[in-house]
């Protein structure tokens, strides 16, 4: 049984398990699709703007944990998305190079036979491709601690 988790919105709850939650993660994959040919600012300020105005309406919720695993999840996306767009092999060997990454780091990752959305998980990404550099390209993060 899928676990549940309430919200208290102006118009009643929400629960993890309901359509319309399953609708946000939807629109948020539809907005960082990898094969949309759009740039890593496009589809940052598309997912502002949807996200400022879903955030207007669901913000007030009752456990802040389930916005913290949202927040969680969209920039597991979104470092899987930059990891396409530089491509496999050189385009992310140079682009982890010019972050500040060892020429060993750099090509582990890039020459990794693991999928994108693994890579995307590994320390290596995460420690160049940090919370602090999504939000200079433009992510504004869901949740604060």
């Amino acid at each position: 049984m899928a676990q549940k988790w309430r919200y208290f919105v102006p118009h009643g709850s929400f629960s993890q398990t309901t359509p319309a939650w399953h609708g946000v993660k939807d629109r948020i994959r539809q907005i960082t699709a990898m094969n949309r040919g759009i740039s890593m600012n496009d589809m940052l300020r598309h997912l502002r703007s949807y996200l400022g105005g879903w955030l207007g309406y669901y913000g007030h919720i009752e456990t802040p944990t389930v916005l913290r695993d949202l927040d969680s999840w969209i920039r597991h996306r979104l470092r899987c998305c930059q990891l396409r767009q530089w491509g496999k092999g050189k385009g992310t060997y140079k682009a982890l190079k010019s972050l500040g990454a060892s020429h060993e780091d750099a090509w582990m990752t890039c020459w990794s036979s693991k999928g994108l959305w693994r890579v995307s998980q590994s320390r290596t990404v995460h420690q160049y491709l940090n919370n602090k550099l999504l939000q200079q390209m433009g992510y504004v993060p869901l949740y604060r601690s």
